[in-house]
């Protein structure tokens, strides 16, 4: 299982977010519940209760939240919400709020006995320009 993921990741990192070796689409069709929303660079939410999305984000420019956007982090859950193993992708946002590239992406497994999910895999952390930062092997 850790094989896979790691091969899946590396073949995230070798495209672009807009053109990509793996195609989303197919990880969008098995993890299929999705969750998104902004973070500052403390890890907090932002724009409580409102929470836009990456689409309607310039609704928002007003919003005293709206220049605080360290990122976007995308929740991409297998079964159930929280309660089912998942996949994550944090995205480097622009001016507008917009997503532009991919910050991290990793995997979790969700421990039905235990009630949690666990890193697994690895982990990739991309600059900005798109190269590889760091590239961390869960234990």
């Amino acid at each position: 299982m850790k094989k896979i993921l790691f091969t899946l990741a590396l073949l995230l990192s070798f495209g672009s977010y807009s053109q990509s070796i793996l195609n989303l689409d197919q990880m969008f069709d098995k993890y299929e519940t999705l969750y998104g929303q902004y973070i500052d660079m403390d890890g907090n939410r932002l724009f409580l209760p409102d929470e836009p999305n990456h689409e309607n984000i310039s609704e928002f420019k007003n919003h005293p939240d709206f220049y605080k956007i360290d990122y976007y982090l995308l929740i991409c859950f297998e079964g159930d919400f929280l309660n089912s193993n998942s996949f994550s992708i944090k995205y480097y946002c622009d001016d507008e709020g917009k997503r532009s590239s991919i910050k991290q992406i990793f995997f979790k497994n969700y421990d039905e006995k235990k009630e949690t999910s666990n890193w697994v895999g690895t982990s990739i952390k991309y600059w900005r320009n798109g190269k590889i930062k760091k590239i961390e092997h869960a234990k």
